[in-house]
């Protein structure tokens, strides 16, 4: 569990610092970048533990970056506090539940968000901004959710068929054991059986 987590945490710690040093260039007024997807699969995959190290990373690489906005550090502990409450309930659902739980927490969360900007920063709303920052992330969201539980299955169906073989190999040793033991067992028996049928002739 601690090696995933970790290998988790790398991972994905990596794709937000790529995500920011990459960016997308929509038009003058918009630069976009997918750094949110990452740090919010973390933390509802990895739990609370992983997206606090991701959380730190990511604020690192944007000072590092961009230099340290207060409102960007208060945006994305929102989404932490958000994403790390709902990691345990969000584990337990089955495929189709964490689809729809991933799709609808990142879009409520970016409105949410937009809302403490508009209010603290008096952040002004565009229609890029509407389109890559709220209605974008959300179905990027479900893609990247969607391929973490295919890998996860196909990862579980592995591990079952070698489970199988395993035991395949082991009622073919146990039948092939159990073969050249019963072969003198027989034998023994059928002695046995001669020496309680009476007096026998030394021959």
């Amino acid at each position: 569990l601690l090696y995933n987590r970790t290998l988790l945490t790398i991972c994905l710690a990596l794709a937000s610092v790529l995500c920011m040093k990459f960016p997308i260039y929509i038009d003058p007024a918009c630069i976009h970048d997918f750094r949110q997807i990452p740090f919010l699969l973390g933390t509802l995959y990895g739990g609370g533990i992983v997206g606090a190290v991701l959380l730190a990373v990511l604020m690192l690489a944007r000072t590092i970056l961009y230099g340290f906005q207060s409102l960007t550090l208060i945006v994305y502990v929102i989404m932490f506090v958000a994403a790390a409450a709902a990691s345990p309930l969000f584990r337990r659902l089955p495929r189709s539940g964490k689809l729809f739980a991933a799709f609808c927490l990142t879009f409520s969360l970016a409105v949410l968000t937009t809302f403490v900007a508009i209010i603290i920063a008096d952040f002004a709303v565009t229609k890029p901004y509407i389109v890559y920052f709220i209605l974008m992330p959300p179905f990027v969201m479900l893609f990247a959710v969607y391929l973490m539980e295919t890998l996860h299955e196909a990862q579980l169906a592995r591990a079952k068929l070698m489970k199988m073989e395993k035991m395949e190999i082991v009622s073919q040793l146990a039948a092939s054991i159990s073969h050249e033991i019963r072969n003198p067992l027989t034998v023994v028996k059928g002695f046995i059986q001669l020496l309680q049928t009476g007096p026998l002739p030394r021959e």
